[in-house]
């Protein structure tokens, strides 16, 4: 076997980063095994132009005499083979989770290029990565950015360390060793020493563009010490006398210093947001693991210069944690998934017949935060997986955003316009007729003239596609469409029965819901195609419309069972002391949007479950908690705790902090995303029966109950930790085998050839 392992250039041979190390490690361990061939690409980011031009010139290599091509940092991964794994240590960051860091603060005619510019190169990534076999990640910080920005999954695949040796001696300085650059915060570290007296130094190892600055601050503090770039054998001493090791950056990729102080017997000292190596340290065994805060960190070091056996401790149970230091293993598994992917090679994307789908709504879709959006973005993502082209026409139903055009992940782009401000204005005459309920959505089709660029949008992206799909009623009218194209309506609900629960306490409310009930029948009669989220939706549109059941399938909400994972006790633990939650008693959770159920079930916590579960918190999460204020001015009971907006980022905390997850709806239709991440999370879960509609369950899944019933229900779960597990386990094997959005959209795919073929739409 013959490979090609592709790299930026390294510049100077004399002084090697991580990111070189990794790849001098890495060509080494192959050329241990295979012939191998090192092609380092010359990349500069001193400008866009140079940024195009290290893609172009990774695009342009000529890799036709290789077997296998192992691509790595950006942009490496646009090089053409047909056998190709890359293992991405990062993207160009300053474009991804960096760029509201380095830009954000630039007025906002400056930022407009800046933005294009970020676009270009996501899109570039998204359209390289997507040609790639395998990916693999130095960490799962890498492989979050990955799935989060480009919609993409990999492996990990921790790198051993380069530099060999590692050992423990003394205990007398801490050490901070690596590149001077605001993003590893040393600054953190020296602001820390300030804040406390010690005579042990702080010895800064290193170089880098902001050195002076760090200097600066350090002033003429004779226990902050800079080394300057030290070599692998002075570092090995350093690692070997430290009391303790800092290493305290922002969002870091993988972090060798924090295995490198393991190797060497150290405890280390990360942050919360550190990345990696907040993943690598075991908080208070291994380590401490801190708020961003120069306080925080004095606290631990002060703990550990107080105490050198505790330090002792630490820094042997780091060693035994420590990641394999395996090469060899590491160059199997690239090898094994080359050969796999070889052996399945499909068709290249640029020759593939793709077909082109139009979706529209009323809302944005990054973040996928609340029910609808979820059930869009998911939905239509993994649909792009299957040889779909996917364009998202949609608008911010909210004062203040401008117009984006992103790629959300291969093959699945969102664009989105802001509605006008005559367009709010005259929604706000129709919320003061309804008694203040939102009508954002019901009044779009009345109101969407007032916002001409998203029927324009409509029109210019939806002209060559081969099918239309209207995702909830509201854009129908705008969305212009020829004979040929077939029609979907993706329904997340008979929205009449919805609005008809919600709106008919006044006037104006009753006739914006028969408004809803004639677009809605003439959507449903005109459709080729109807996805229901549950069997009862559907019956409701062939009572309600007179739609043939022959065309409508079932395409219920899913979940992501990738993205959401059961908790260990630890990762309990930890999600509790982020957001702030006890760990000494039981933790029930609720999330949900301002949605008026949403509103109605909130209350009921409030109202009838917290004051007769004294000892257990409520923990709410999501917009609910602003609708909910606005309608009930007294206080809540001081065991519900109010999270607000819970950040697609941290909502697994969320779900990792519960014991038992609670869901009492008494209206609404269709079915509840919120049931499938608590089953996914491996949570037991409380419902009403109204809550659990539209899902499939035993009693073995889910506890479902009535109103009276629900505290009852969640006391007898609270004294039986069996049933819990059980019932979690349960229901996250229902999550996987029924409710995964990749079955679910493997269901839909051949529904939607189907009609495009004139067939019936129902697959077997």
């Amino acid at each position: 076997m013959k490979v090609a392992i592709i790299t930026p250039a390294i510049h100077d041979p004399e002084r090697l980063f991580g990111a070189e190390r990794h790849f001098l490690g890495m060509v080494q361990a192959f050329k241990r095994q295979v012939e191998a061939d090192w092609i380092q690409v010359p990349i500069s980011e001193a400008s866009f132009d140079t940024i195009l031009r290290g893609y172009l010139d990774c695009y342009d290599l000529d890799l036709a005499s290789y077997d296998l091509v192992v691509s790595t940092k950006a942009p490496t991964y646009a090089a053409q083979h047909t056998n190709h794994v890359c293992w991405l240590l990062h993207q160009i960051r300053v474009f991804y989770d960096r760029f509201d860091d380095e830009y954000g603060k630039l007025p906002a005619q400056a930022l407009v290029q800046l933005q294009s510019q970020r676009q270009t190169t996501q899109r570039m990534d998204n359209l390289a990565l997507r040609r790639v076999g395998k990916i693999f990640t130095n960490g799962q910080e890498t492989a979050r950015r990955l799935k989060h920005y480009n919609g993409l999954d990999a492996e990990v695949l921790y790198p051993p360390v380069f530099t060999q040796g590692h050992y423990c001696e003394g205990q007398q300085h801490f050490l901070l060793p690596g590149r001077l650059h605001r993003w590893k915060r040393v600054d953190l570290a020296i602001r820390a020493m300030k804040q406390f007296s010690t005579d042990i130094p702080l010895l800064i190892a290193g170089a880098g563009e902001d050195e002076q600055q760090f200097r600066k601050l350090a002033g003429n503090d004779p226990r902050i010490q800079f080394l300057g770039f030290v070599s692998d054998e002075e570092i090995l001493h350093l690692y070997a006398n430290a009391l303790a090791v800092l290493f305290v950056p922002k969002e870091e990729d993988f972090g060798y210093i924090t295995v490198e102080a393991m190797l060497s017997h150290k405890p280390v000292i990360v942050c919360k947001d550190s990345g990696e190596p907040a993943l690598l340290v075991n908080n208070g065994r291994t380590g401490f693991v801190v708020n961003p805060d120069p306080a925080e960190i004095a606290g631990a070091m002060g703990l550990l210069a107080a105490n050198h056996e505790l330090a002792r401790e630490m820094g042997e149970h780091a060693y035994q944690s420590a990641p394999s230091q395996s090469w060899d293993d590491v160059v199997q598994r690239l090898i094994e998934a080359g050969s796999y992917t070889r052996s399945n090679e499909t068709t290249p994307v640029s020759e593939c017949s793709l077909v082109s789908l139009l979706v529209a709504d009323n809302q944005v879709l990054d973040p996928p935060v609340g029910g609808g959006r979820i059930r869009i973005y998911e939905l239509y993502r993994h649909l792009a997986q299957l040889d779909f082209d996917i364009t998202y026409i949609g608008a911010y139903d909210w004062p203040g955003p401008a117009y984006r055009d992103q790629v959300l992940a291969p093959h699945f782009r969102e664009i989105v316009t802001p509605l006008t401000q005559p367009h709010f204005a005259r929604d706000r005459q129709y919320q003061r007729a309804t008694g203040g309920k939102t009508t954002i959505d019901v009044t779009i089709p009345k109101l969407l003239k007032y916002s001409p660029r998203f029927r324009r949008m409509a029109r210019e992206h939806g002209h060559r596609v081969e099918a239309v799909i209207i995702s909830h009623p509201w854009v129908y009218p705008y969305v212009p469409r020829r004979p040929e194209q077939k029609l979907i309506y993706d329904a997340h609900n008979c929205e009449y029965i919805v609005k008809r629960q919600i709106l008919s306490d006044t006037a104006a409310g009753r006739k914006l819901v028969e408004e809803v009930r004639e677009l809605e029948q003439e959507l449903c009669r005109d459709a080729d195609l109807i996805f229901a989220c549950s069997g009862d939706d559907a019956d409701q549109f062939v009572k309600l419309y007179g739609v043939g059941r022959d065309k409508i399938i079932l395409v219920p909400n899913g979940v992501d069972v990738e993205a959401i994972q059961p908790a260990s006790p630890a990762e309990r633990e930890c999600a509790r002391q982020e957001l702030g939650l006890p760990v000494d008693h039981p933790v029930l959770v609720f999330i949900g949007s301002g949605y008026a159920p949403n509103t109605e079930a909130a209350a009921f916590l409030v109202k009838e479950v917290a004051p007769r579960l004294p000892n257990c918190s409520i923990a709410i999460a999501g917009s609910v908690r602003d609708s909910y204020r606005a309608s009930h001015p007294s206080p809540a009971p001081e065991n519900v705790v109010w999270l607000g907006i819970v950040e697609a980022d941290r909502r697994l905390s969320f779900y990792h902090a519960a014991d038992i997850a609670l869901n009492p709806m008494f209206s609404g239709s269709g079915t509840n995303l919120k049931m499938l991440d608590y089953f996914a999370a491996g949570l037991p879960v409380v419902s009403t029966p109204a809550g659990a509609r539209g899902l499939e369950l035993s009693v073995d899944d889910c506890m479902v109950c009535a109103a009276d019933q629900f505290v009852a229900t969640i006391e007898e779960l609270l004294h039986d930790p069996a049933q819990c597990d059980r019932l979690g386990a349960n229901a996250r094997q229902l999550a996987v085998n029924r409710y995964a959005w990749s079955l679910i959209a493997a269901h839909a795919a051949p529904a939607v050839r189907n009609i495009l073929q004139g067939a019936n739409a129902h697959v077997s």
